[in-house]
């Protein structure tokens, strides 16, 4: 009532007068909206209330309102009354965006500058708020989706730092991108109908150009906000994969660390990601192979998504290291004709391939048995497939090292069919077999099947092969 009748007098009274009578409406209102906060705890709505009802807002309200939804000037110093005010003041920013429609722009100017905040705590329940309320608002939606994709692409073309990152995992900063699975923890009045207004309005700075370089705070608020608006609207992947390839290292480890929920939040039968992963931006393969590597994790690769990754080894990407993750789910006759190519991989990486191989999916088992690997390396034409012999022979090395999967028997299968299948032992069975005495002499003093003509065919290959005699 006492702000009403001050309004009126305001209003009613002569120009030159206004001027006093407006700064007495101002410095009780503020007094009024403080000794609330002071006095009530962070749970009660009278401070949400006096701003919903109020006749006018001044403007030193809103950076009152602002410094709360930040926790900044609170009285309260612990951080769960601190945890609690920004609630408050987001819950109360969220209010006025519904009932008061002239203060739209000015109270989500609020939201989005707390949505790239420092702190975990604030820029957590900001981008909550953001991605789970403001972005579903016809009039809010494409202001929000602006400002998240000026702030990635601000943070994505500054250079500067080239250290590795190890990135913790908060229960605030993770669940920024888990907002499809959560419900906004911001408290706040019955919805309306409203939002901010231009004349509180405050254009939110995203990077200082006085910044030369990137640290690991700024990367990673910088991007949260755009992470969390992917989970609703897959169509803005394919921007993050546009800049992924010019991003400085630290974004790029920044991006690395948000990938995989949102991955698993959008599943892998998102059209969005499938048509990425079909044709993917240059500069993007890393974020392909991740993403990927994501997918595969828990559960077998769906058929689209085995269709788009054929697609883009076959067309655009000839690196058969794309293809790893989905090796455990290729039937013998798909892991053959590109087994070449897997042994051509570096060691790392041959060993992965090697790996999902022998793995093989709950339904259909291995791909390639122990034995059926030795001899498909063999196989390998080092001419023809253009595979070196030495990668040919640390195949064989790498095998023999994993002793409890390749075991004796299963040397001894591999060899014998070898001898049985081929006139003359190539220089890769030649190499084999002595690697296999040198890493394992107990091989030497046992008898395989039809060891005579074992033997006999070793010392006669040796002469046509005296490199290795």
């Amino acid at each position: 009532h006492v702000l009403y009748q001050l309004q009126c007098v305001n209003v009613a009274d002569a120009p030159e007068s206004s001027i006093s009578t407006s700064e007495h409406y101002e410095k009780f209102f503020i007094s009024l909206a403080k000794l609330l906060i002071d006095v009530l705890p962070a749970s009660d709505k009278s401070f949400s209330k006096l701003l919903c009802d109020a006749p006018c807002l001044p403007e030193s309200l809103f950076r009152f309102l602002e410094g709360l939804c930040m926790s900044q000037g609170n009285n309260q110093q612990t951080k769960d009354s601190e945890g609690d005010r920004v609630t408050q003041g987001l819950g109360t920013v969220w209010s006025l965006i519904l009932g008061r429609p002239p203060l739209r722009q000015a109270c989500l100017d609020i939201v989005l500058k707390c949505a790239i905040h420092s702190q975990d705590e604030v820029r957590g329940k900001a981008v909550r708020l953001v991605a789970k309320k403001l972005y579903d608002l016809t009039y809010a939606s494409e202001k929000v989706e602006q400002f998240a994709t000026d702030s990635l692409l601000a943070i994505a073309n500054k250079h500067g730092v080239s250290t590795d990152v190890n990135f913790t995992t908060s229960k605030e900063s993770t669940s920024e991108v888990e907002v499809s699975n959560q419900e906004a923890s911001v408290s706040g009045s019955q919805i309306s109908d409203a939002g901010p207004s231009a004349s509180g309005s405050t254009k939110t700075s995203l990077i200082s150009p006085k910044q030369s370089a990137i640290s690991v705070s700024e990367a990673k608020r910088h991007t949260s906000l755009f992470f969390a608006l992917c989970t609703k609207r897959p169509t803005l992947l394919r921007q993050l994969f546009n800049v992924y390839g010019g991003s400085p290292k630290v974004v790029k480890q920044c991006i690395h660390w948000h990938i995989p929920t949102l991955v698993r939040n959008l599943g892998s039968s998102c059209p969005e990601m499938l048509d990425i992963i079909h044709s993917p931006p240059e500069g993007s393969e890393e974020l392909v192979t991740m993403i990927l590597q994501t997918l595969t994790e828990e559960s077998n690769p769906s058929a689209n998504l085995v269709v788009a990754v054929k697609h883009l080894y076959e067309t655009k990407l000839k690196d058969a290291s794309i293809l790893i993750p989905l090796l455990s789910s290729f039937p013998k006759e798909e892991v053959l004709p590109i087994f070449p190519r897997l042994v051509d991989l570096s060691p790392d990486r041959f060993q992965d391939a090697l790996a999902r191989i022998l793995q093989g999916s709950a339904h259909t088992g291995p791909a390639l048995t122990p034995a059926e690997v030795l001899i498909a390396i063999h196989d390998i034409n080092p001419e023809k497939d253009k595979v070196p012999l030495k990668k040919v022979i640390d195949a064989c090395t790498a095998c023999f090292e994993q002793r409890t999967v390749f075991t004796q028997q299963v040397l001894e299968k591999a060899l014998n069919k070898l001898v049985l299948t081929l006139p003359l032992l190539s220089c890769a069975i030649l190499s084999c077999i002595f690697l296999l005495l040198s890493c394992s002499p107990c091989h030497a003093g046992r008898q395989c099947t039809d060891s005579s003509s074992f033997y006999e065919n070793s010392y006669s290959s040796t002469r046509c092969f005296p490199s290795f005699g």
